[in-house]
């Protein structure tokens, strides 16, 4: 019969290992083992701030400090609300999918919207069925196929930074009527396509100033359409497309304007600092894996039988115990520890029958076998009777 005693023993000293993987033994319940988790999870995440952490009878000790399962249970519950409140207030990048569905909503309910209001077939309430079903099918294509809505949320960048070039370039060059449209629709393009093609590459960095950007410029549309009734809007309009201008905006028109780069700044700050940090939102489409090694079909007779042996030798180097997978330099360890200290009577778990140990010696050398010469092998192990 297994020492408990001892099994828990080998647990407590693997947690003392940095880097060592801990493997519970199958008698836990489900409970226990989410417990032990988060014990874990909160002692990896102290151990990469450089703190000093460990696990010690179900408590977690950092730095000299003890915490219980139940102060992390209490945290967790208070952090929820917290956490919720964050990402109601500071989406950005931290609710990326939610980004993604969004972007493509708008987008299409916008176009297809526009297109209707030409054609004059429908009336008000049907063109706005129309758009918000097409907004709602591209939107889901954008939320569930990673790479449509990281192009198009680069497309809306690259445009919104385009037209703000145009306007400053405005501000400095005097324009007239008698200029060419094309230009203005090539730099919007070029922009467009630019930031598009970047936003695959450089996910993270270029989806916050995206989205700082385009909340930015959502925010201040709707504030100049509750203050303004969309006159900066329409004076915008007016200087991209190079139509005759109506009279410059006032001071008040420019404060408005003025709020859409303060907007771009604040949502950088926050999604840098507080919202986006830590967080990394890995290629999952479709629900597909990517492969963790090369593929056997392309491999040779020599690539297989070096596989195999890898394989030999783990199983060399790993000794299994009941369900408990420790390190060999561990066991040699608790061995030694257990022949100066083990009192009479006690059955050790690394000494009973139900454990085989096998210790190589440091200069052993194991050597590349064929097929052919690892089947031989085996035929003089296992003779046929």
């Amino acid at each position: 019969m297994i020492n408990i005693r001892k099994k828990c023993q080998i647990l407590k000293g693997a947690n003392k290992l940095k880097g060592t993987s801990i493997f519970l033994s199958p008698d836990l319940s489900p409970e226990e083992r989410a417990q032990h988790k988060m014990l874990v999870n909160h002692m990896n995440e102290a151990r990469n701030r450089g703190k000093q952490a460990k696990i010690q009878e179900r408590t977690l000790i950092i730095e000299g400090q003890t915490i219980t399962i139940q102060q992390l249970e209490k945290q967790k519950t208070a952090d929820e609300p917290k956490n919720f409140s964050e990402n109601l207030i500071h989406p950005g990048y931290r609710l990326f999918k939610t980004v993604m569905f969004l972007t493509g909503f708008i987008f299409a309910s916008s176009l297809v919207f526009m297109i209707c209001l030409q054609g004059e077939m429908m009336p008000l309430y049907g063109n706005a069925g129309v758009s918000i079903f097409a907004g709602v099918l591209f939107g889901l294509i954008t939320m569930l196929v990673q790479y449509v809505g990281l192009f198009m949320s680069g497309l809306h960048t690259g445009f919104l930074l385009g037209l703000a070039g145009l306007l400053t370039a405005d501000y400095f060059v005097e324009t007239s009527a008698k200029g060419s449209i094309w230009m203005c629709l090539s730099v919007l393009l070029v922009s467009a396509l630019v930031f598009a093609i970047f936003n695959l590459y450089f996910r993270k960095g270029l989806t916050i100033l995206g989205t700082s950007v385009y909340g930015g410029a959502i925010l201040t549309g709707s504030l100049d359409y509750f203050v303004e009734k969309l006159s900066i809007v329409s004076w915008i309009w007016q200087r991209v497309s190079l139509r005759p201008v109506e009279p410059p905006p006032c001071w008040f028109s420019w404060i408005v304007l003025g709020a859409w780069p303060s907007f771009v700044i604040v949502g950088l700050i926050l999604q840098c600092a507080i919202t986006g940090r830590g967080i990394h939102h890995e290629d999952d489409i479709a629900g597909r894996k990517k492969p963790r090694g090369p593929s056997m079909r392309g491999q040779t007779r020599a690539e297989r039988a070096e596989m195999r042996q890898k394989k030999y030798r783990y199983l060399y180097q790993v000794r299994t115990a009941h369900g408990d997978v420790i390190s060999q330099n561990f066991v040699q360890a608790l061995q030694k520890k257990e022949t100066d200290v083990q009192g009479a009577g006690e059955c050790s778990t690394l000494q009973s029958d139900a454990t085989n140990l096998t210790i190589l010696p440091p200069d052993a050398h194991l050597s590349v076998l064929t097929e052919s010469e690892d089947d031989s092998q085996v035929e003089i192990r296992h003779p046929k009777r």
